[in-house]
């Protein structure tokens, strides 16, 4: 398959999808996950996806609302699930915590104890940072969206990939 039909398939696959991994493409196309890499950066450079560890995901339209709309929505559901996935931090975790307005959330509902935290977000780590004395917070590097109020690029998925997280 040439590069423009490989594109192609990714974007209507992503659009069905919402979001792809590297392996599943390299295998479903045929090709090394290497040129699925580098099909991926070509399509994130033309602004139509994000690359995400391991893969990509498909770039939000301004009809999904900002930021502060998709924290609003479902808001009930939201804190539901952070409360839960709170309680079941231990002492000494570490955790690996991507922006989204779910994730914004569940960082309020951290417990006050000890554990270590990487983020892409400077609204995460503030939160944590602002509420707990007893963490250690990290921040991601990359490139500023303002859209999703996190780092992203190819810097960000380089430190991701050095981090040993619990969650």
């Amino acid at each position: 398959m040439n590069p423009i039909k490989r594109k192609e398939y990714i974007l209507d696959l992503l659009n069905q999808q919402g979001e792809v991994s590297v392996q599943d493409l390299a295998d479903t196309l045929n090709v090394t996950s290497e040129t699925i890499r580098r099909d991926l950066s070509i399509l994130e450079k033309e602004g139509e996806i994000i690359k995400i560890h391991g893969g990509a995901m498909k770039k939000k339209s301004v009809s999904e609302g900002s930021f502060e709309q998709r924290l609003e929505l479902n808001r009930e559901e939201k804190m539901t699930l952070a409360r839960y996935a709170a309680g079941l931090i231990s002492e000494h975790d570490t955790l690996y915590i991507d922006s989204c307005s779910t994730t914004l959330l569940f960082s309020a509902q951290l417990p006050a104890i000890a554990f270590t935290v990487f983020t892409n977000s400077a609204l995460i780590a503030d939160k944590i940072a602002s509420q707990n004395p007893l963490a250690k917070v990290y921040v991601l590097g990359g490139e500023y969206s303002h859209e999703f109020r996190a780092n992203l690029g190819a810097k960000t998925l380089h430190e991701i990939d050095h981090i040993y997280a619990d969650f």
